[in-house]
């Protein structure tokens, strides 16, 4: 059991003894008022701004900060939990990368802990979502699926998710469920519970292929891909994941058409929105209400394949490969507000070729991780 797991059950306890205080500002067991976060509190706080609000900085360059090796096989698969980076490559290894505990000067990780040495292809890998338990998934080329807790530890027996390859997989933030699909028509998105193993799945669903999904931390599953080429996003219940709550295609509405797929979606941390990016651009949903359309649509050449979203310094970050130059990864930086408009392009550079990509607030890093076998950390200006 992880600490995070422990003191959740013991915030709960508290709440059962106490009655469940609703009284506002009074910050006791149970208070369920914004901004004190106190034992029973359900909200979240804003997150705060970090280091990495200098990458909006066109003059501040995006160098180097530095680089390890994996040695054994090319890369096919990165994650981030925390100050632990996950790598899986082609050779079926799945691994950790320890960042240096805090913040400050962004020094190289040392070698963590294999969670497999020799096993199926995970080119799948996925942290839990913010806010809960920590616990990581994977999908492999047979389509099982695999949950470990930080140290590398099962939390589950292998799950057979799906009946191909997995092409994506998401795992919620206490850890209950993971959902994952392939490439298959539609996406063959499925979701299992960890405790029993049923699995529910493949879903039915409108989208004519799956990129990402993602859990919210309001229990949500989030997926994009596209409708008859035309970029799209579901919505469902994650307690119930055949009921679809809510879904939008660029087809079906008055603004501008998005052509191609969306490729990776972002959520805030209260699961009230979230940023997709693809073939066609930038969208920004209130998760509340997709089939409204975006609050934010930015189009534009670039083509995305994921994108992380720092909410407390209004900033997303995408990735996609380079336009001009077939050896490099461009990497686009957002103005992402959650209120209001001013979506924009702020900046955009260059970074080695990349297969996967995330965020080091901590150390104001862009990580990434090639399929040379190389994951490196990009420094921000100073």
């Amino acid at each position: 059991m992880t600490l995070r797991l422990f003191a959740s059950i013991l915030s709960l306890s508290l709440m059962v003894g106490c009655g469940g205080s609703d009284d506002p500002g009074d910050d006791t067991a149970g208070d369920d008022t914004a901004g004190d976060d106190t034992a029973g509190d359900d909200t979240i706080d804003p997150p705060q701004p970090t280091s990495l609000e200098r990458c909006a900085d066109p003059e501040a360059a995006v160098e180097p900060a530095w680089e390890v090796d994996n040695i054994r096989a090319p890369l096919v698969g990165l994650t981030v939990l925390d100050r632990t980076i996950l790598v899986s490559s082609e050779d079926g290894a799945v691994k950790t990368w320890d960042l240096p505990a805090g913040s400050g000067s962004p020094t190289a990780p040392h070698y963590g802990t294999p969670f497999i040495d020799e096993g199926e292809v995970m080119r799948a890998i996925a942290a839990a979502t913010p806010g809960g338990a920590d616990g990581f998934a994977g999908l492999d080329v047979t389509g099982r699926a695999h949950v470990w807790d930080p140290s590398g530890a099962a939390l589950a027996d292998p799950i057979q998710l799906v009946a191909e390859a997995g092409t994506f997989v998401a795992l919620d933030a206490d850890l209950t469920r993971v959902a994952g699909g392939t490439a298959a028509f539609a996406g063959g998105l499925a979701v299992a519970d960890l405790a029993t193993g049923e699995v529910t799945g493949p879903l039915e669903t409108q989208l004519w292929g799956i990129a990402a999904a993602r859990f919210a931390s309001t229990g949500a599953l989030v997926s994009v891909g596209h409708w008859y080429g035309c970029a799209a996003i579901e919505v469902r219940d994650a307690e119930d994941p055949t009921v679809v709550t809510g879904y939008w295609d660029s087809c079906h509405w008055d603004g501008p058409q998005v052509q191609g797929w969306f490729n990776a979606v972002a959520i805030a941390p209260d699961g009230s929105q979230a940023i997709a990016v693809g073939d066609g651009g930038y969208a920004r949903f209130d998760l509340a209400d997709v089939a409204a359309g975006p609050i934010a649509l930015v189009q534009g050449p670039q083509p995305f394949r994921h994108v992380e979203w720092s909410v407390g310094d209004e900033l997303a970050f995408a990735l996609g490969p380079s336009i001009v130059d077939e050896g490099a990864s461009t990497v686009v930086v957002w103005s992402a507000p959650t209120t209001g408009e001013g979506d924009a392009v702020l900046r955009e550079t260059d970074v080695p070729l990349a297969i996967g990509f995330a965020l080091d607030p901590a150390a104001g890093l862009l990580l990434s991780a090639g399929s040379v076998g190389l994951v490196r950390g990009h420094a921000c200006g100073e």
